[in-house]
């Protein structure tokens, strides 16, 4: 490496806020290689400059690298500074101040390694560090060692505790000062009690064959350095579910086998514009959270508001380089329900500009007349609930990349049983976790949900009466409650026609659904709970 003969190359990065509550962007670049002398670091930013006439004869160059740096950093009202020691190396630093972005979102791994215990085997105390700092932000129980010696030792005493879990996942380099990766790997398999640990191996340099060599000692990944954040991510994601995805890796998971799995994430590989913002009006947590995952599977996000009012709020005070693309509108909301609150787009109320944003209607009411009824709000398009994610993937691919609309489909179910948990996973993209998250939100949310109902139909209060058995059914539809789903729609029409003289075996039929739904969803939970690894 140029300027560095041996040791390494360290770039340090941090985000620091500022007293004006704004960020400042702080970086560092570390070497261990020649290093500047002290009376040449002043001048080590001018233009055409090098350290002496030997480097320019040695290394080539114009000199004119650093100085560009330097006015780029200043262009961007930071600056750049250096420090040096003759023959032991260099550290340039620079800094620039930075506003929040609106798009940015957090990198999550597509796999719950919360608690997850993992051990990270390298003989560089930077690599070790930087993959201990990622896997640790992300909730693991992260473990390091510098040879192969102190990793069997760590292994082997997780065996003489019978309350230690195993580790799920080591990584280790090719490289190790005692022995090699290889040969670590091979004790790591000739041992029975390991037959579940999973072996990552790391390499600075790959050669041809090299994935064949290592799948036959036993290894299930192979990744040369530095291991992207993606294919971390992925490759963790393939192991610890353990699945068919892993047993189709061939012959071992790879960047380039992660790569061909990228395009069957997706129900169909759509493209959506850039930048893509979302907004998603709705007023109950739960479903919030289903809408919210079926986005993130389709590659897209958005942000949040649980009623009318927030929305427009949300549109009309929108950055105008990142609008809006884009509106789910649940109709029966507080505050400023979905049909007053498109009515109020149309008619200008969040911005002349957003007046022709699209927006689908969500609904539970799937009822002759109430697509109409969205169309005359000024809505173009509808989805019924509970969301089916295939759907929402078709409506987001017409109406964001204009495309021709499609004749609404005939949404039926089956309410043969009072719980469909094949739906219900289908629902959350076969993610246990995510199903089980839902499944306890829902324990505490209905039962405040009955308690609003019981008071409203007390009270004579249909207005609230109907608002609460409304999201009621929309809560249980999405968790494919098939019974209470149908307990609810009966009692909403009842309140909406105005038939409210018999309500109370109504009402009763709820209450024995709940019950009943409650029943098979705590046994659910019992049988399985949560998964220690796995994807959320």
């Amino acid at each position: 490496i140029k300027f560095t003969a041996e040791g390494e190359i360290v770039i340090c990065a941090m985000l620091n806020t500022t007293d004006d509550y704004r960020y400042q962007f702080e970086c560092s670049v570390s070497d261990t290689g020649m290093g500047i002398p002290k009376d040449r670091t002043q001048h080590i930013f001018d233009s055409f400059t090098q350290v002496d006439a030997s480097t320019t004869r040695r290394f080539g160059g114009t000199g004119l690298g650093l100085a560009i740096v330097k006015q780029l950093c200043q262009l961007m009202q930071g600056d750049i500074q250096v420090s040096s020691e003759d023959g032991k190396g260099s550290c340039f630093r620079f800094y620039l101040p930075l506003q929040p972005s609106r798009l940015s979102r957090a990198t999550v791994p597509s796999a719950n390694i919360e608690n997850v215990p993992l051990l990270v085997v390298d003989e560089n105390g930077t690599n070790r560090e930087v993959l201990r700092r990622q896997l640790e932000l992300w909730g693991a129980r992260v473990d390091l060692a510098d040879n192969a010696a102190r990793a069997l030792h760590m292994m082997n005493a997780k065996l003489e505790n019978p309350d230690a879990p195993h580790y799920a996942v080591v990584f280790m380099d090719r490289l190790l000062p005692d022995m090699g990766g290889n040969q670590l790997g091979q004790a790591i398999r000739e041992n029975p009690n390991f037959a579940s640990t999973k072996m990552i191996m790391m390499t600075a340099i790959g050669n041809r064959g090299d994935a064949a060599k290592f799948a036959a000692i036993g290894f299930d990944g192979y990744f040369t350095k530095p291991m992207t954040l993606s294919d971390l991510q992925d490759a963790l994601a393939v192991l610890l579910e353990d699945g068919d995805a892993l047993a189709k890796a061939s012959p071992l998971v790879t960047h380039h086998y992660l790569k061909s799995l990228a395009g069957n994430t997706s129900p169909m590989p759509g493209h959506w514009p850039e930048p893509c913002r979302l907004l998603v009006v709705e007023d109950n947590s739960i479903n919030q959270t289903v809408v919210q995952g079926m986005l993130e599977e389709i590659g897209l996000h958005c942000d949040m508001a649980d009623h009318g009012k927030k929305a427009l709020a949300l549109i009309r005070n929108s950055d105008p380089k990142y609008p809006y693309n884009l509106v789910l509108m649940d109709c029966q909301m507080p505050v400023l329900d979905g049909y007053r609150t498109s009515r109020a787009i149309r008619q200008g109320l969040a911005g002349d500009k957003h007046q022709t944003i699209p927006i689908i209607a969500m609904t539970a009411n799937a009822m002759a007349g109430d697509r109409e009824k969205c169309l005359e709000a000024g809505m173009n398009d509808y989805l019924s609930k509970p969301i089916n994610i295939d759907e929402l993937f078709e409506k987001l691919s017409l109406w964001l990349t204009d495309r021709v609309p499609q004749p609404l489909p005939d949404l039926t179910g089956d309410d043969g049983v009072p719980w469909d948990q094949a739906d219900a996973l289908k629902r959350v993209r076969n993610k246990p976790e995510r199903l089980q998250t839902l499944i306890t939100m829902f324990m505490t949310s209905s039962t405040t949900l009955l308690d609003e109902l019981r008071q409203a139909l007390v009270d004579g209060d249909i207005a609230a009466g109907i608002h609460a058995v409304h999201t009621l059914k929309g809560v249980a539809a999405n968790l494919s409650a098939l019974h209470l789903t149908g307990a609810a729609e009966k009692l909403e029409a009842a309140l909406r026609a105005g038939a409210t003289e018999n309500l109370m075996p109504l009402m009763e039929d709820i209450l024995q659904q709940h019950q009943t739904i409650e029943e098979l969803f705590t046994e659910y939970l019992h049988h399985h709970p949560e998964q220690r690894y796995g994807s959320p």
